[in-house]
C-alpha cells in the first residue's frame, strides 16, 4: 500500500474508507491509527478529523488534551473553530503561554474581538473562583 510508503493523501483516504467501512470492511482501530498518520504528516483534513474525533468523542471517549494538541496544528493555518477550542482549553489553565498563542493565532485569523473578551473574561473569573454565564 502506498500509507506503509508513507503517502499521506493515501493515508487519508484509507483511514476514510476503514473507519466508514465503505470499500474495504470497517476497522476503527486501523483507520484511526491512519488519520493519526496522515495528520501526524501534515494532512490539513487529517488533523481536523482527528481534533473533531476528540473532541466529540468519535471512536474513543473524549480527550480535550489529544483536542488542543491538534487545535495547535490547526491554529497555526488559521482554522478558527480550532483556535476558539484553544482559547477555551487554555482558559480552563494556568498556561499563560499557551492561552496567549491561541489569542495571536486568533488575531492572526481576524477573529472577532469578542472570543478574545469571552476567554479572557472566563480566564479572570476562573482564577478569582467564579463561575460566569454569558
Amino acid at each position: 500500500l502506498s500509507c506503509e510508503g508513507g503517502n499521506k493523501n493515501a493515508q487519508l483516504r484509507y483511514a476514510s474508507h476503514l473507519l466508514v467501512g465503505d470499500i474495504v470492511e470497517k476497522n476503527i482501530e486501523e483507520g484511526v491509527k491512519w488519520m493519526t498518520a496522515s495528520a501526524e504528516n501534515g494532512v490539513q483534513d487529517a488533523q481536523y478529523n482527528m481534533f473533531l474525533m476528540n473532541v466529540k468523542g468519535t471512536f474513543f471517549p473524549p480527550d480535550e488534551k489529544q483536542a488542543f494538541y491538534w487545535a495547535e496544528k490547526l491554529a497555526a493555518k488559521k482554522e478558527k473553530e480550532a483556535i476558539e477550542f484553544g482559547m477555551y482549553y487554555t482558559s480552563k489553565t494556568d498556561d499563560l503561554k499557551a492561552y496567549t498563542k491561541m489569542v495571536n493565532y486568533g488575531l492572526k485569523a481576524k477573529m472577532g474581538s469578542a472570543y478574545f473578551v469571552y476567554y479572557y473574561n472566563l480566564r479572570l473569573n476562573k482564577k478569582k473562583g467564579k463561575h460566569i454565564n454569558i
